[in-house]
């Protein structure tokens, strides 16, 4: 049996990014959590201004780290056992790391507080397979709470 050459590979799960992601488009589950970023009207803004393009690119490394490697690779350790509802322990665990990431430039309950997002974000992963809609989810987020616009 010949394997797939590497490029190949890469081609097909880049392609099936877009597909999956730009489905995710058509889901309405996607538009709530989406629109959950208007929570953060509800807790004080952090008093800072971090720039738009900083706030896209924050968004889009963190979201390949915590679910593209680390949820992925926790659910194929952890065989998608689920926790509570569509919540699996690998959404958990990446969550928690998500969290404690935090904690470096926050205070703790800032930390924790990313925890509840983050879940979100993870359960996106989880329905979608692809990076593009979960980074569009937290850049909202991330967006909302820096600059009140939504």
């Amino acid at each position: 049996m010949i394997s797939e050459s590497y490029t190949a590979r890469l081609a097909r799960g880049t392609m099936n990014q877009w597909s999956w992601g730009l489905r995710s488009l058509a889901d309405p589950l996607f538009y709530l959590l989406l629109s959950l970023s208007l929570t953060s009207w509800f807790i004080p803004g952090p008093g800072d201004r971090l720039p738009w393009d900083w706030l896209l690119t924050k968004a889009l490394i963190e979201e390949l780290f915590f679910r593209f490697m680390l949820q992925e690779m926790a659910e194929r350790l952890l065989k998608n056992r689920k926790v509570l509802g569509p919540v699996t322990w690998a959404n958990v665990l990446a969550s928690a790391a998500f969290s404690a990431m935090h904690l470096f430039r926050q205070p703790p309950l800032w930390a924790a507080l990313t925890l509840i997002p983050s879940l979100l974000f993870g359960i996106a992963w989880n329905r979608y397979k692809s990076v593009l809609p979960v980074f569009l989810i937290h850049f909202s987020y991330n967006f909302a709470l820096f600059y009140r616009v939504f």
